[in-house]
């Protein structure tokens, strides 16, 4: 046996290796110790999470402190015993690290409960409640953000458990504020839409708009996100069902809106067509955008080359952007030509992100040329020789083409665009490809001068066939358009809202038609609602004006305030507010998280989406109030 020498002892080799595997596991330990500390490190001194000591470290365990007869006596979890031995007082952990303003330290154990029913300990909680909001509103992983915090030996309020409750306390007061405001506002819409996270798990977001009745404004709130079991149309329906009346109210409900998919609103047994059941004036809204991305990718797939140039700008962006490499030889090109420090990358184009298109054709034709010099002797570049006079031709052609379509879709997303304003701004984009058709874009006539710097040729047959293809789809996309835009009736006499009248009608009779038809659908008093057609083209004729005069003037306005609201919830052609949710999912339900379970993530979602509702004070005495707390609420 080999023995060492440390220090003038003399230990056997054996037992040295035995020593320095338990030091190192000791020290891998601590560290994962550090690293997983809980989110409740603000609510108190913070406690590793505990491990059962293996069968080693329990030989080698050090005695525990013994405890402090004055916490261990009168049961003071938050007691922190003073730095210096002369001082007879007691500190409160969660007050010192909170910093609160008043005192936070007792002389004598009968003002302890004092202190636990005082203000300063309950804004300390508040505090603590703060922190962790700011976490979830920023996607803090908590297991970082501690990992630099020294951690005291006792902690309140430290386990995950107790996070939880935090957390839907604070929902749960959001949920009430949000779905309080939805149930007394005249009228809200509705919206639903499927995402799915990284787990392939199968939710659905509910959001809606309504009218606020202490501002007048226009609201837009996240509602509720559920797990589905399947996508099928009576899946989504008692999901729907279920958040419209044990939620929100089916009363004032006026409308449902979708992407529009035949699960959504399928003649037979779609979920809008299921939600008529319920209640048979609800109105049936189809994303515009949906619409529009859908006649652009219908057009593609009926012209082959254009169908197959459409492919070009994927397989360019998957080219450099799975390849550092390749992406800074093509930075470097950039720089060489354009003489300059600044470059460009290139972006994807998906179908169902309707804005895509543009800015991918767009990097496209920015860098085509650098790109074209980087592919020079690469084998595999997703362009196709035959075509690459085509391939130029076509990517600046739908430069033109997508720009006024894109611009169409900006406008569907306003919430403050007028309705009646839709069908003009709709005839000038379809004009305005109409004349593509005849005189070449801007976009287009560069495209001949890059064909010429690069030394390609076109002979007569090809620029022929090209130009062929281009009037097709633009004709295909405008015939698209007009097919797929196409309103119901009663969503075009929602047009009679504007705020300015045309002087060449008769404002007397204006929109009487119009109004008579929809107080018919939504089963109001036609003769009323028409008599005073006047309050919706006068000075009162916002809906903050009517909510003003109802207070005053009851069901004499009413009908007129119903019919408002309606125009009001209806006029969004989009459902783009419920598809920025998903951007919110994607980055709390990462791929190291993705075991978060869709009930935490709607939680999540009603906190960082309604955010405004959040009153810290309220959720402080609500929270205290739940359970044997040993802060009790204080009276205001």
């Amino acid at each position: 046996m080999f023995l060492v020498n440390h220090s003038q002892n003399f230990y056997p080799l054996k037992c040295l290796s035995q020593k320095y595997r338990l030091e190192q596991l000791q020290r891998e330990n601590s560290k994962i110790d550090r690293t997983n500390k809980p989110i409740t490190s603000f609510f108190g001194g913070d406690q590793s999470p505990s491990r059962p000591p293996s069968d080693e470290s329990k030989e080698n365990d050090t005695p525990t402190k013994k405890a402090d007869p004055k916490k261990s006596k009168h049961n003071i979890t938050w007691y922190d015993k003073a730095k210096d031995e002369d001082l007879d007082v007691m500190y409160c952990r969660l007050c010192q690290k909170h910093n609160t303003k008043e005192r936070y330290a007792c002389k004598r154990l009968d003002n302890v409960n004092d202190h636990e029913q005082g203000e300063q300990h309950s804004q300390a909680i508040t505090s603590a409640i703060k922190c962790l909001n700011f976490l979830l509103q920023h996607n803090i992983p908590y297991t970082d953000i501690f990992k630099h915090l020294s951690v005291g030996s006792n902690a309140k309020y430290t386990s995950h458990r107790m996070v939880d409750k935090f957390i839907d306390t604070m929902a749960e007061h959001v949920e009430d504020a949000v779905y309080t405001n939805i149930k007394s506002s005249p009228a809200y819409f509705i919206m639903a839409d499927e995402p799915t996270d990284v787990s392939n798990r199968k939710p659905i977001d509910f959001s809606a708009k309504y009218i606020d009745v202490v501002t007048g404004e226009l609201q837009t709130e996240f509602v509720k996100d559920v797990e589905l079991p399947d996508g099928k149309a009576e899946t989504i329906y008692d999901a729907a069902k279920d958040v419209i009346q044990t939620k929100l109210s089916l009363h004032n409900l006026v409308a449902f809106g979708s992407d529009g998919c035949n699960t959504m609103i399928g003649s037979k047994s779609g979920v809008a067509t299921r939600l008529k059941d319920l209640k048979s004036n609800i109105i049936n809204i189809n994303c515009h955008n949906h619409r529009l991305a859908l006649a652009a990718k219908n057009s593609f797939e009926v012209i082959p080359l254009f169908r197959d140039i459409d492919d070009t700008p994927t397989h360019v962006f998957k080219h450099y952007h799975y390849s550092a490499v390749r992406t800074k030889s093509l930075e470097k090109i950039q720089k060489l030509l354009n003489d300059a420090e600044e470059t460009k990358t290139i972006k994807n184009a998906v179908h169902t992100r309707w804005l895509s298109h543009l800015n991918a054709v767009t990097s496209l034709r920015d860098t085509y040329e650098s790109v074209l010099v980087d592919l020079e002797n690469a084998t595999a570049s997703g362009t196709d020789n035959r075509y690459r006079q085509a391939t130029i031709r076509v990517v600046h052609v739908l430069c033109d083409v997508l720009k006024p379509v894109s611009q169409l879709a900006l406008t569907f997303e306003r919430n403050d665009v007028e309705r009646s304003t839709i069908h003009p701004q709709l005839q000038s984009t379809l004009m305005t490809l109409g004349r593509l058709k005849e005189k070449e874009g801007v976009n287009t006539t560069k495209s001949s001068e890059l064909i010429k710097k690069i030394n390609v040729t076109w002979t007569p047959n090809e620029l022929e066939s090209v130009h062929t293809a281009e009037k097709k789809f633009i004709d295909g996309l405008v015939s698209n358009i007009t097919t797929r835009l196409q309103n119901t009736e009663v969503i075009d006499k929602f047009t009679i809202f504007r705020k300015n009248i045309p002087n060449e009608v008769n404002n007397g009779f204006y929109g009487n038609v119009e109004i008579m038809y929809l107080a018919k659908h939504l089963k109001l008093d036609t003769s009323i609602a028409v008599n005073r057609m006047d309050l919706l083209t006068g000075p009162t004729a916002t809906t903050k004006g009517l909510l003003k005069m109802e207070k005053t003037l009851g069901n004499i306005y009413s009908n007129i305030l119903k019919i408002s609201s309606a125009a009001a919830a209806v006029l969004p052609l989009s459902t783009a507010e419920v598809e920025r949710m998903f951007s919110q999912v994607k980055r709390t339900i990462t791929v190291l998280q993705n075991r978060t379970k869709v009930e935490k993530m709607n939680k999540f979602l009603i906190l960082t989406q309604n955010n405004k509702y959040i009153d810290f004070q309220v959720i402080t005495d609500k929270w205290m109030l739940k359970g044997n707390r040993r802060l009790i609420a204080t009276k205001k």
